[in-house]
């Protein structure tokens, strides 16, 4: 897989980073979601922004929040003049205060948070149809977060598909969008299936 050129200008010399087999499901995911509005949490490193925005289009907009003030800069000496993305230095969680209110099609958080409350907080900025990614890193320290994250998911909301991707701990969750609401068919009330969480694993290669 063709890493995107901007990596060597983000980290040069060094070789450690996002793994490209899940910089390239970032890069698939952000270009499944044509004119999107975009966020990564860029906590660990920013390597993400860099795969996420390879896989835009024209239309989509990213935005970066990254606690570190040096990994801003870093991203913005390579994208600063892309009118496309958009980098903030602040911590994520008050960053999730401030924008509670908006909803992003995809959210792609960089390496598994050290609780399942923060995923919880992503998801409530998903808008229905969304896309939830959580690169993995360390997947013995991970996997307990995942798990816990897919029951958060699955008890928060019905119409959720979760798939625990299997690779080091990554998790991507699909948010579905609300069903409509039952109709009255012959005098009955039309059955509504309850909607079911899915969670799916993969052996480790």
């Amino acid at each position: 897989m063709n890493a995107p050129p901007e990596l060597a200008k983000l980290r040069p010399g060094r070789r450690e980073g996002l793994d490209p087999r899940l910089g390239g499901w970032a890069r698939a995911l952000s270009a499944a979601k044509p004119g999107g509005t975009l966020l990564h949490v860029a906590e660990r490193n920013a390597d993400g922004a860099i795969w996420i925005r390879s896989g835009m289009d024209l239309a989509s907009r990213l935005i970066v929040v990254t606690p570190e003030r040096e990994r801003k800069d870093a991203l913005e000496a390579v994208l600063g003049d892309d009118l496309q993305v958009t980098c903030h230095h602040q911590a994520p969680d008050a960053f999730l205060d401030d924008v509670r209110a908006h909803r992003f099609d995809l959210v792609v958080h960089d390496g598994v948070p050290e609780s399942a409350g923060r995923i919880d907080r992503l998801w409530a900025v998903l808008s229905p149809g969304g896309l939830l990614f959580v690169p993995g890193g360390d997947a013995g320290a991970a996997e307990g977060v995942v798990d816990r994250a897919v029951s958060a998911i699955a008890r928060r909301d019905g119409a959720t598909v979760a798939l625990h991707a299997g690779f080091e701990g990554s998790l991507l969750a699909v948010r579905a969008a609300p069903r409509p609401a039952p109709v009255r068919r012959g005098g009955r009330r039309a059955r509504r299936e309850p909607g079911a969480v899915a969670a799916l694993r993969r052996p480790a290669s």
